[in-house]
């Protein structure tokens, strides 16, 4: 009988220290992996998609241009062959890819809509601009693209839209973070902004800037896009100190080539 009352202790106890070991074991922080975050703070998003942009327009894209605007020439290496116009399609994977991918089109989506459900004004309207850039260069570059349908997830084969349409999508969108640099943000940390450090008046000169560079590339065909150019250049950039320019440091790898 004793041994049968010390085996049914022993069990009971065993089954406590499991339970308490249990509890010691979860909960909390212990139920997190901090290595596979659930949700990325808005201002690392914000840091996250300007080396993107400033990689899509300085890289391969705009080494390209410049090489076959006779800029520059090419001299050594792949820029030997993009002298002499021999180009194959895969050089324009990456580029595709820093469009459509995290720190593209995705995540300047994402930053829009965080910040629209807090109020984050200037934070959207950065997103906003640098969507902007992100988009009417690729259409500038080449003609159709996907954009109304882009990074849609229930959409798989998005569809090509006219370049005159995307430019017109992103002339509106300009204007729409012209908005939310008016409007402004309550203590906006201006060292997340790698270009203007949160100077909304320097970046709504940049969104006029860019708002006339997209309306000259139609004046062709658009003659009163020059008027409607020359309005938007007057209130644009009108100093070197406002450029908007990437953001270059002299570590290895981030030097201004």
């Amino acid at each position: 009988m004793l041994r049968k009352i010390i085996s049914i202790v022993a069990v009971l106890s065993l089954a406590a220290l499991m339970t308490q070991c249990g509890d010691f074991l979860s909960g909390g922080i212990l139920d997190k992996d901090p290595n596979r975050p659930t949700e990325v703070p808005l201002y690392a998003q914000l840091a996250g998609i300007q080396p993107v942009t400033y990689g899509f327009v300085e890289g391969d894209v705009g080494i390209l241009a410049s090489v076959w605007m006779q800029h520059v020439a090419g001299v050594v290496h792949q820029y030997t062959a993009y002298d002499v116009f021999e180009v194959t399609s895969d050089l324009f994977n990456g580029p595709w890819a820093q469009i459509y991918q995290e720190g593209g089109l995705v995540d300047t989506r994402e930053i829009q809509k965080k910040a629209a459900e807090k109020g984050m004004r200037v934070i959207s309207g950065i997103a906003k601009m640098h969507e902007a850039l992100l988009v009417a260069t690729a259409a500038d570059v080449w003609g159709d693209i996907p954009y109304s349908e882009a990074v849609n997830p229930d959409i798989t084969s998005p569809k090509f839209d006219k370049q005159s349409e995307v430019h017109n999508a992103v002339l509106d969108l300009i204007d729409s973070a012209i908005e939310d640099f008016n409007a402004g943000q309550e203590n906006f940390d201006g060292s997340y902004d790698f270009a203007f450090g949160g100077n909304t008046a320097k970046w709504i000169q940049a969104a006029h800037t860019l708002k006339a560079r997209i309306l000259l590339n139609w004046a062709e065909v658009k003659p009163e896009n020059y008027q409607a150019a020359l309005n938007e250049a007057q209130q644009g950039i009108s100093s070197f100190e406002g450029n908007w320019v990437a953001h270059h440091s002299d570590n290895v790898g981030e030097q201004n080539i």
